[in-house]
């Protein structure tokens, strides 16, 4: 069985893993490279939560602001049209580079960090963008990643 035909088996029965989801729709085509991506998430958690705690961000909603500043912290637009890709995003955010992404791959990104952080989120998609919704207790913001301001 392919790592995808299993994706669809854990989405059919309700097992479903989004982080493992997104990396294997980012052509991580092997256990061990899933695990290397997991491994490089593990790196920007805790890069992030250093960034949180040095700012003394409590709450899920200033958690979710203080998540796309620090996606953003680079100078310069981080949007980058054809970069689409959970993998790529997370390789160039650890990187210098400072375009790391387009709607899809930053809102890939936001998603896989702020949900290890219990962040509430729903994607919201129109065939040609994609942004992100956070929901907590009664507050609704919807999050732009391919801007600074989100």
């Amino acid at each position: 069985m392919t790592l995808e035909e299993q994706l669809m088996d854990d989405v059919r029965s309700g097992r479903a893993d989004v982080e493992r989801g997104l990396l294997i729709v980012s052509s991580c085509c092997t256990e061990k490279n899933i695990a290397d991506y997991k491994a490089k998430l593990d790196e920007l958690e805790r890069n992030f939560k250093s960034y949180a705690s040095a700012r003394n961000i409590h709450g899920e909603i200033e958690t979710g602001k203080a998540l796309l500043d620090f996606i953003w912290q680079k100078e310069g637009s981080r949007y980058k049209k054809d970069m689409n890709s959970l993998a790529e995003c997370v390789d160039a955010q650890l990187s210098e580079l400072k375009r790391i992404g387009n709607c899809s791959g930053l809102s890939f990104l936001y998603a896989a960090i702020g949900l290890r952080h219990g962040l509430k989120l729903n994607a919201l998609y129109n065939f040609e963008h994609v942004l992100l919704r956070q929901v907590s207790g009664n507050e609704t913001r919807d999050i732009e990643t391919t801007s600074r301001n989100g």
